[in-house]
């Protein structure tokens, strides 16, 4: 796994993170962020799908 740098700023009371185009992230793109224990700070974030991607892996939407 390669090691990328990313950016976090503060905007009103959320956080912001920027990272690298190449990750290719959809903008409005949900995640699960979940702080690892015993890691220094590393935070796992997870994506979450969208209920037209869920919807379309279970058949019950049209492609």
């Amino acid at each position: 796994m390669s090691k990328v740098r990313v950016k976090a700023r503060k905007v009103g009371n959320s956080v912001v993170v920027t990272i690298p185009k190449k990750f290719k992230v959809a903008v409005g793109q949900l995640f699960i962020a979940r702080l690892l224990e015993n890691s220094g700070g590393k935070i796992l974030f997870t994506p979450i799908p969208s209920k037209w991607k869920l919807l379309r892996h279970a058949g019950k939407h049209p492609k």
